[in-house]
């Protein structure tokens, strides 16, 4: 597996910083420079708080440029060949495609109204919707493949558990697919999928901790330079936990 070219890197960094700013200038796209005042005029009519609107709107835009950021910087600094590389930048791509996604629900939900285009709402909320579960369950992908790292580099078993739970997880997130519309079914879903991310957790900082409990043990055997690599590697443990 070769890394990508430097045009490929520039290709993608001009799509993701045009499509960042298009989305962005979508209410100034539909109406120009009158774009705040028809807007507000919209959301008056469609029975909605115009600074409520319009609040979603900035915070997502300002979202949607911090991941945009973010994924210029992966994209343009050349890294190692790796599947596990490419699928990081995979997943911090999802992640910024979701919120450009937020963020085109927001103008929809602001600046359109709702008698001409009565099923762009559930468009718009399926959309990003579906790019968050595949983001969500790339992030699990990417735990479990550290810790399957861990797994080998140790010669136990600390990732089977934590599979089990991320099927589970990744199955139920597309449950909410079939109540989009009916939306006391999909706050009631909403609940019931509060303990698979609980149960992820839980097992991840188990994964992550009896390595971390081991080298803490080991160091109280060691000096000199195995003592600094020991706890070099604690430290980089913790950190890894505490950001899964």
């Amino acid at each position: 597996k070769t890394a990508p070219s430097k045009r490929v890197r520039i290709i993608c960094i001009g799509l993701i910083a045009a499509l960042t700013i298009f989305t962005a200038a979508l209410p100034w796209i539909l109406f120009r420079h009158g774009a705040i005042a028809a807007c507000q005029e919209i959301a008056a009519r469609n029975g909605s708080s115009h600074q409520w609107k319009m609040a979603h709107y900035i915070l997502d835009v300002c979202g949607s440029f911090l991941l945009a950021l973010v994924a210029i910087s992966c994209v343009a600094v050349p890294h190692p060949p790796s599947r596990y590389n490419s699928l990081a930048i995979l997943c911090l791509l999802t992640l910024w495609v979701m919120k450009l996604g937020w963020t085109a629900r927001d103008v929809a939900m602001w600046c359109l109204k709702r008698d001409k285009c009565p099923h762009l709402d559930m468009v718009l909320l399926a959309f990003p919707y579906a790019i968050m579960t595949c983001g969500i369950f790339l992030i699990h992908v990417l735990i479990l493949l550290r810790v399957r790292a861990l797994e080998r580099s140790m010669g136990w078993s600390l990732s089977r558990p934590l599979g089990v739970a991320v099927a589970m997880y990744s199955f139920v997130l597309f449950a909410p697919f079939s109540v989009l519309g009916r939306d006391s079914a999909k706050y009631a879903l909403q609940w019931v999928l509060v303990p698979f991310p609980v149960m992820c957790g839980i097992l991840t900082v188990r994964a992550f901790g009896v390595p971390r409990k081991l080298l803490c043990t080991a160091m109280q055997h060691l000096r000199g330079v195995p003592r600094a690599q020991a706890k070099w590697a604690e430290s980089s443990l913790r950190r890894e936990m505490f950001a899964a």
